[in-house]
């Protein structure tokens, strides 16, 4: 799925990048696995060269292809984790740059995997490139940005063609008497945003392997043990096949449900 521009609200999610215009693909050997997740090696990469790009703004390079970062509120704080393994530590590193109206670079942001970053007054959009400093190997799964808030900072932690958003399993949830889980239909490819708060639990899949989330969503509904479960269409929930539909109703409720 290609994502256009939207407000980001909690959490935006990007997985490897769909156009290859957007990867330094010469001599790169990649593979695209089944749960979306994607292994890149090139050991002739310089330190400092780019392995990848996304952007929040549509890009003409060798095509045109849509803007695969969400829009950011000028001056506000971000959080953003990359969840890659590596053959070593140090392998990789994040570069921001922003632009202004008129695409000139107004600054520039250096990150390991994980850091806050705040988007600059007059910055209109933003790329964000992934470094090589030294690696073999890396084992990409996605790219995450969350708003900063006084409470705490989501997660969505991939399985395969699932997902579901940890660090909201807070005491407030733990203590209603109704769990309330929002599922979202995305496909694995591409970038999408999840509006998310601490009063339910949120999760998404591509329609495929379903008894993954459903054991998973299964578990942590033992571990908190409501009086009652509610499950939430998320958006996009009725692009999911009918049989798909079903087999999470029936799968997931019990006599008392609601």
């Amino acid at each position: 799925m290609k994502c256009g521009r939207l407000i980001m609200n909690n959490i935006f999610i990007s997985r490897w990048p769909v156009d290859l215009a957007a990867v330094n693909v010469d001599g790169s050997i990649i593979d695209f696995l089944e749960d979306g997740s994607v292994t890149f090696s090139n050991e002739m990469l310089s330190p400092g060269a780019i392995i990848c790009s996304w952007y929040s703004k549509p890009k003409q390079l060798f095509g045109r292809f849509n803007a695969t970062l969400p829009i950011l509120k000028p001056n506000e704080t971000y959080h953003l984790t990359l969840n890659l393994i590596a053959d070593r530590e140090e392998s990789t590193q994040v570069q921001l740059i922003f632009y202004d109206a008129d695409d000139q670079e107004i600054g520039r942001k250096n990150l390991d995997q994980s850091g806050n970053f705040v988007y600059p007054r007059g910055s209109r959009n933003f790329q964000i490139n992934l470094l090589n400093i030294r690696h073999h190997w890396i084992h990409f799964s996605d790219l995450q940005i969350t708003t900063i808030t006084d409470g705490n900072t989501g997660v969505m932690v991939f399985g395969e063609h699932w997902g579901i958003m940890q660090g909201y399993l807070t005491q407030q949830l733990r203590s209603n008497d109704t769990l309330e889980v929002v599922i979202s239909f995305e496909h694995a490819q591409g970038g999408y945003g999840i509006l998310s708060d601490e009063s339910a639990l949120y999760a998404v899949t591509d329609g495929q392997n379903l008894t993954g989330l459903i054991d998973n969503l299964k578990t942590i509904k033992a571990e908190i043990a409501p009086r009652h479960f509610r499950l939430i269409a998320g958006k996009n929930f009725y692009g999911l096949a009918d049989n798909a539909r079903k087999y999470l109703k029936t799968s997931l409720m019990e006599d008392g449900d609601v």
